[in-house]
């Protein structure tokens, strides 16, 4: 933040007020406007535009830390249960707890978090589709090698070839 902007001009205390007001959903910058001491050294109030600007950076700042704090507990858990619990359950429980948070994110009224929360959701679902790809990629690559052993091998019959790549693809 630039060191002659409004909110660095700010007290302490001045800061913590404005940035819960920011924070406060359903609050229109007309109202927020209101609300806000005016600026230090000037008397009047900022802009709705300076203020937009600046309610849209401590809302993405509040995200960030949201989610920086759920990756910490998320870790700590981890951690705890690393060597108590197979890697399904621990997995498992780490995704419940993931859902959850971005649950309680999403059921805010405020846009930007909801916005910000859809995009993570989108990303993780997009991860998954990755990791299932992935999956069957390593199983057809697995089938491929397996299929030209069997080829490649001189000891079968041409029979048992047929016999086993019938078993190998299911046909």
């Amino acid at each position: 933040m630039r060191s002659d902007s409004y909110f660095s001009k700010l007290t302490d205390e001045q800061r913590e007020d404005v940035r819960a007001l920011c924070l406060q959903p359903g609050l229109s910058l007309a109202a927020l406007r209101k609300a806000v001491p005016d600026w230090p050294g000037r008397s009047r109030k900022p802009s709705t535009v300076a203020l937009g600007k600046l309610r849209k950076q401590i809302r993405a700042e509040d995200t960030l830390n949201n989610i920086k704090a759920t990756a910490l507990v998320m870790e700590k858990i981890h951690k705890q249960l690393e060597g108590q619990a197979d890697d399904e359950v621990l997995q498992a429980c780490l995704s419940l707890l993931g859902q959850e948070v971005l649950q309680q994110t999403l059921e805010k009224d405020d846009p930007v978090t909801r916005r910000h929360s859809l995009r993570i959701l989108l990303k993780r679902e997009d991860q998954k589709l990755k990791e299932r790809n992935l999956t069957l990629l390593e199983k057809q690559a697995a089938l491929a090698e397996e299929a030209e052993e069997t080829l490649n091998n001189s000891t079968l019959t041409e029979e048992e070839k047929a016999a086993k790549m019938r078993a190998l693809f299911g046909r």
